[in-house]
């Protein structure tokens, strides 16, 4: 159905504004999906090419929101490759042109999700694969001080979501009561607090005992 969309918008060039508005979610669903998918070499090619058609889009459009999607895809094919460096570089060009307090809803909203922040948040793994372990360092310190304050901590989801890859970092770099601090303080306790469920919840408990045997 989105390749159908895809084909349609591509000759609806007498309707230039509403193609427009169209074509990026449907570049992005599109994007999405075709990585998901176990492929050749040719198919990951035309993930690359429909990807850099989403990124030209983005750009010539402008929008923020539009642009960090894009990037933010382009990253996770990027990681998935192995090249951290180039994933981690589409994350900073993120966090350069993301206002979270801005953009967030506007996310939300056209893509369903805060894509930006859980890219921005992962680059902190991929600047430790690549061996810039005190860059990671310096990465999970903004993410806590700059992004996290501004997550609505209700979200357990999302929050975790966020945390997570901070937490497997500070747990490497012997940060454990860190990233002790972050999980109780930022998903645990508002967990326990809201008394809703949560998509994470069952991987909580051996989390916290193994952070519990590292500061031990």
């Amino acid at each position: 159905f989105f390749e159908d969309a895809f084909t349609i918008i591509n000759s609806a060039s007498k309707v230039p504004g509403m193609s427009n508005a169209l074509m990026m979610p449907i570049l992005s669903s599109l994007c999405a999906l075709k990585m998901e998918q176990k492929g050749t070499t040719s198919s990951k090619n035309d993930v690359a090419e429909l990807l850099q058609r989403f990124i030209q889009e983005a750009e010539e459009d402008g929008h923020p929101v539009h642009r960090c999607r894009a990037l933010t895809i382009e990253a996770t094919r990027l990681a998935r490759l192995g090249e951290f460096t180039k994933a981690v570089d589409c994350a900073n060009q993120i966090h350069e042109i993301y206002d979270i307090e801005q953009h967030t809803d506007d996310m939300i909203m056209v893509y369903g999700d805060d894509f930006a922040l859980g890219t921005i948040s992962e680059s902190v793994q991929w600047l430790f694969l690549s061996g810039a372990t005190k860059e990671a360092d310096d990465q999970a310190n903004m993410v806590i001080d700059e992004i996290l304050p501004h997550v609505d901590v209700e979200d357990v989801d999302d929050m975790m979501r966020f945390c997570l890859p901070l937490i497997q970092v500070l747990m490497l770099v012997e940060r454990a009561r860190d990233a002790d601090w972050l999980f109780k303080n930022y998903v645990i306790n508002p967990y326990h607090d809201s008394g809703q469920s949560s998509f994470w919840s069952p991987l909580f408990n051996p989390l916290a005992y193994v952070l519990e045997l590292i500061m031990m």
